[in-house]
């Protein structure tokens, strides 16, 4: 067969891959063969004093507590209280391995654009140990609203109840949730249990 043939045998469908792929090679030519439009730089140095002790003072994060919102990048965050219970949702709900720590929350959109939230965005911090919000129970602890992917658009807000699955009788006295503002967790805050 000839190659004329062969390629018209291929359809539309390889001529598309053949593009696809062709394209591909061209986009990462490009980067690694890019122009390099610096040019040398020629460094001297001269003598400097050394200077005196510098302290560098990292800012410190906020910490707020029940009852007091936490700003992070735009999205308030208020902790209201805190219960306990061994079941959420009743007798079709949902039962803890332990006891489930119960924290009714508020979350203010002051964004120019809608967030999602989701329980999972908020994790219980006791004295080192990192406790992950119980999706499954989040769904029953919350009759009206849910903590699953809701989203909430610029100036609403969304209160709800995240449930922690954690050891009974758990001493909280030093306790703090970490919120955060999207999945990646790059924008995060803590809020005091006291």
């Amino acid at each position: 067969m000839n190659k004329v043939l062969k390629f018209s045998l291929m359809g539309c469908g390889g001529l598309i891959a053949v593009i696809a792929i062709l394209i591909g090679i061209f986009i990462i030519l490009a980067v690694f063969l890019g122009s390099d439009d610096t040019e040398p730089v020629s460094i001297t140095q001269t003598p400097q004093e050394e200077p005196e002790d510098e302290v560098l003072v990292e800012p410190e994060e906020e910490i707020t507590g029940i009852g007091s919102p936490l700003d992070v990048e735009g999205v308030i965050f208020t902790i209201n209280s805190t219960s306990t219970a061994t079941n959420v949702g009743g007798e079709f709900g949902e039962n803890a391995k332990g006891e489930y720590l119960i924290i009714d929350v508020t979350v203010e959109n002051n964004r120019n654009e809608s967030i999602s939230v989701d329980s999972s965005f908020f994790k219980l911090l006791i004295d080192g140990v990192e406790y992950k919000a119980d999706g499954g129970a989040a769904i029953y602890a919350n009759q009206d609203t849910s903590f699953f992917l809701e989203s909430v658009n610029p100036g609403l807000s969304l209160t709800g109840s995240v449930p922690f699955d954690a050891p009974p009788g758990l001493d909280i006295s030093n306790a703090q949730v970490q919120v955060q503002t999207g999945f990646f967790g790059t924008e995060t805050g803590l809020i005091n249990l006291q």
